[in-house]
């Protein structure tokens, strides 16, 4: 597809499905995600690794998605939790830590996708930070350009990068991390391969999978 049609197409099918769970459903799977999170101990640091995530829920899968997109396997916030856990960690780059099941339970009333089945719309990250009172600005597709995120590079130091993990096919699934700017460089959290330092922001939203992913939007935040 020509120019960025495709990516658009992609949040507007995370916005089109964006929705919110029953409210028993959240209540449950709150208290239920406080005392999973407090035997993590999570808090206080850069979240790295979702699969530690198996412990904790966010939204419901029946038998028929989970045989779809599962494996049949139970949903957890393991398989979708990517987003949430990259507001997490951008909050926590600046200073505004806030705990997890806290963030599972917004979003379960604001964004989640398909009852979690494809985890949280991009959009619904947006609007959370603007809601909080950060600045934010949204690039998609073919605007990732080395000039555009070279004027970005300028002005933000946190981003929230949501990408095909293999070329442009959903069938591959999709993936968001934050990416912040420290000391030894830019840092992609929640990266399967690891937190390594990335001499450029280019480098960063570019290189996730080795080269094989298809960036579809960043997200880039600050305060106001």
């Amino acid at each position: 597809m020509p120019g960025k049609l495709y990516e658009e197409l992609t949040i507007g099918f995370f916005s089109l499905f964006s929705g919110k769970l029953k409210k028993s459903l959240i209540d449950e799977q709150y208290e239920f995600n406080k005392t999973a999170w407090d035997k993590l101990k999570g808090s206080g640091h850069f979240f790295e690794w979702q699969p530690r995530l198996d412990v904790m829920r966010y939204g419901h899968a029946g038998p028929i998605s989970r045989k779809l997109f599962f494996h049949g396997q139970s949903l957890t916030a393991a398989h979708n939790a990517c987003e949430v856990i990259g507001v997490y960690n951008a909050l926590h780059a600046f200073g505004k830590d806030k705990s997890l099941p806290d963030l599972i339970k917004e979003f379960s009333g604001k964004g989640v996708c398909a009852n979690g089945c494809f985890g949280t719309s991009p959009k619904a990250l947006e609007k959370y930070f603007k809601r909080e009172g950060y600045e934010t600005k949204l690039l998609v597709g073919k605007d990732l350009s080395d000039e555009a995120l070279l004027a970005l590079e300028k002005e933000y130091r946190v981003y929230l990068l949501t990408s095909f993990n293999r070329g442009k096919n959903p069938f591959h699934m999709v993936h968001t991390m934050c990416i912040s700017l420290e000391e030894n460089g830019y840092i992609r959290h929640n990266d399967y391969r690891g937190p390594k330092p990335i001499a450029t922001l280019k480098e960063a939203v570019y290189g996730y999978n080795d080269n094989e992913s298809s960036p579809i939007c960043l997200l880039a935040v600050k305060p106001l």
